[in-house]
């Protein structure tokens, strides 16, 4: 039986430590930046809205959405529009990958984040706030406007 020296013993955890640090996606902190993010305001007794918004990743590797939570709804789910045959329907992704050194925009007749069960009706110029939760375990916490319907957002960032 070989006794290995203090010194072999610590370069071998420090590589350990190194390999673990360099495979765990949760190393990897995202670099999001939300562009453009707002809600159209909703008639009394209408609990469901569409939130959109522009995720700019300034990371060199993808960051995944895995959830999305919100104060004013009972649930927020991220949504892709599809065309099938002459309908119009909606698909629930469980995820969303944004790539490194890119943009993914939610926009009206594409992906949206679907708010359900809304606490109250959403009136113009409040604020609604969203918590984007990605799987290297960071939250980002977004302040959408809530605009009249035909206003356009801002030009601004929002995070």
């Amino acid at each position: 039986m070989q006794v290995i020296g203090l010194k072999a013993l610590m370069s071998i955890v420090t590589g350990l430590v190194l390999c673990y640090l360099l495979l765990s996606s949760k190393a990897f902190a995202c670099d999001i930046k939300v562009f453009q993010a707002y809600v159209r305001a909703t008639p009394p007794g209408v609990n469901t809205a569409a939130a959109y918004l522009t995720l700019g990743n300034f990371a060199d590797q993808k960051c995944v959405l895995v959830g999305v939570i919100s104060n004013r709804a009972k649930q927020v789910m991220i949504h892709q529009n599809q065309l099938q045959g002459d309908m119009m329907h909606m698909r629930h992704l469980s995820q969303l990958e944004i790539l490194g050194r890119s943009r993914f925009t939610f926009k009206p007749g594409g992906h949206h984040l679907m708010l359900s069960g809304l606490s109250e009706a959403l009136k113009e110029g409040q604020q609604l706030t969203l918590k984007l939760q990605f799987e290297s375990g960071q939250v980002l916490v977004v302040r959408l406007p809530v605009l009249a319907v035909g206003q356009e957002p801002d030009d601004m960032l929002n995070y």
